[in-house]
């Protein structure tokens, strides 16, 4: 299993157009949201947490590895933006 999370911060519509969720069978999606954004409701379920401020690129990014590391306690993470 892969632990992807996915850092958003104003194109939840790229992700909604691109992101076909079964092209990967074998991943688990977070996305951490650092522009309050309104997503549709087919990705609302993968929505992890939204920041109540943009924290920038870095800090989201560290705020990724606290809740996968620290929280969830994983051993590997992907990180990626939401328009890769």
């Amino acid at each position: 299993m892969y632990n992807l999370f996915i850092l958003g911060y104003n194109a939840a519509w790229f992700q909604d157009k691109y992101l076909d969720l079964s092209l990967f069978p074998n991943t688990k999606f977070y996305i951490i949201d650092n522009g309050q954004q309104i997503y549709p409701e087919r990705l609302k379920s993968l929505v992890y947490y939204t920041t109540t401020k943009n924290i920038g690129c870095a800090g989201g990014w560290n705020l990724i590895c606290k809740i996968g590391f620290e929280h969830l306690g994983l051993e590997k993470i992907i990180i990626s933006n939401e328009d890769n």
